[in-house]
């Protein structure tokens, strides 16, 4: 018998609620609660320095579950073309753009930077 015994934190299901906001939303989702679901995803992805990552750079986009929309103006109906090989014309789908564009200018841009690599 242990003459210590181990105390232990209470979790209960609220307090891991509140200590994790994501939880929030995959536990309503998760029950089919009713609600206001998000219909975008917005990402940023940084290819952090290091070994053969010279050929990635930093890029943000967003997209709804058929478009993506990418900070420097391509917009590619992924269904279609899951490949992203053809970019849609600047002009197609207006309203998708503007709504995606919209998701976009809710974020900080990608810093820019200079060139710190020695020349080739």
């Amino acid at each position: 018998m242990n003459a210590h015994p181990v105390s232990r934190p209470v979790w209960s299901r609220r307090r891991f609620l509140a200590s994790a906001p994501w939880a929030a939303t995959v536990a309503y989702s998760a029950r089919r609660a009713p609600g206001n679901p998000r219909v975008w995803v917005y990402c940023d992805h940084n290819p952090h320095p290091g070994w053969s990552k010279e050929r990635f750079t930093q890029q943000r986009w967003a997209r709804d579950r058929r478009y993506k929309l990418y900070d420097d103006g391509r917009m590619f109906d992924v269904e279609q073309d899951p490949a992203e090989g053809r970019p849609l014309p600047p002009g197609a789908l207006p309203e998708v753009r503007a709504r995606l564009q919209a998701v976009l200018d809710r974020y900080p841009p990608i810093p820019t930077r200079p060139d710190t690599r020695p020349p080739a």
